[in-house]
């Protein structure tokens, strides 16, 4: 009798083990993000970061290299300007080389101006596109992720994983550990 008892206790504790309580859909769900995050690491999904910062630094030369030459012109037309002004004896005519010099000088300044302007505009179109470009990577990566994350959640809830097995899978710390669960 004592031996039919110990049979089927033996017999009820592998039945409760072999027949354990099945996993939630949540908690399917929480070990296939792991097994996801396992897989794939924390690698960073693309960034536009350093394609923006390499469209700043190519824009950033022309931009020096207008600003350089915007410089050296003013300088060269203040130098003709000295020039000229010191063969002026005629205060009216210093006068009007004074205004005719400001307005050349306004001109140029808004030829650089324009320049520097057109840079700036297709400066900000390349960081959009830029932007446009990582944004896009950014939501395909978690569109896949969420498809890979879902199959394998049916997957779990589909075959009945115990609730032991998916809580030993949650506390591995490697993926072969993961796969041994």
């Amino acid at each position: 009798m004592k031996m039919l008892r110990t049979a089927a206790c033996v017999g009820f504790a592998l039945s409760v083990v072999a027949c354990g309580p099945k996993a939630t859909k949540d908690e399917c769900s929480n070990a296939c993000n792991y097994l996801y995050q396992l897989q794939h690491g924390s690698q960073p999904a693309k960034t536009a970061e350093p394609d923006i910062q390499k469209v700043n630094e190519s824009f950033d030369k022309q931009i020096q290299a207008i600003d350089a030459e915007k410089a050296a012109a003013l300088a060269t037309m203040d130098q003709e300007f000295q020039a000229k002004l010191k063969g002026i004896k005629k205060p009216a005519d210093k006068k009007k080389a004074e205004t005719e010099n400001e307005a050349a000088k306004k001109a140029k300044d808004d030829e650089f101006a324009a320049k520097r302007q057109g840079l700036d505009e297709k400066k900000a179109q390349e960081i959009k596109q830029a932007e446009d470009l990582a944004a896009s990577f950014q939501a395909k990566a978690a569109e896949e992720k969420l498809s890979v994350v879902n199959t394998c959640t049916d997957q779990c809830v589909n075959q009945g994983y115990k609730k032991s097995k998916v809580e030993c899978q949650l506390k591995a710390l490697n993926l072969d550990e993961f796969n041994k669960c």
